[in-house]
């Protein structure tokens, strides 16, 4: 059987510089790659083991998802505290019992994103 190990989100934008600056500037990604250069149209934007891919010739038409891009994250309450006054927040920060404090908010195109941290306590974290 395959073992997956990451998935990375390639989604469509018709404003690769706002992509950008929301995911560099606001939730802390650098840029890996842009193509071209010095006007892009394709970009590859990593945070840690994240990657996130965006393209603005693929899909001329306005960004769409049905559905939600889900981060597991570390530092969920500072996070929250960085894009609460930027972007349009769906809802929490919620604490669930299935051991995760979540927030989800919408990215400058509309695409929704949920962030995630366990709550649960690792064996390294107990004493």
């Amino acid at each position: 059987m395959a073992y997956f190990n990451k998935a990375t989100p390639f989604l469509g934008t018709n404003d690769i510089q706002r992509a950008i600056d929301f995911y560099t500037g606001v939730l802390g990604f650098r840029i890996e790659s842009l193509d071209p250069p010095n006007a892009p149209t394709f970009c590859i934007l990593d945070n840690g083991d994240v990657s996130i891919i965006f393209d603005a010739t693929l899909w001329p038409e306005q960004p769409r998802m049905t559905g939600q891009i889900h981060f597991n994250v570390a530092g969920i309450d500072e996070l929250y505290g960085q894009v609460k006054t930027t972007t349009e927040i769906l809802w929490g920060p919620e604490t669930f019992d299935y051991g995760k404090r979540e927030f989800s908010c919408k990215d400058p195109h509309g695409y929704a994103l949920v962030f995630s941290e366990s709550t649960r306590l690792t064996s390294s974290d107990s004493v």
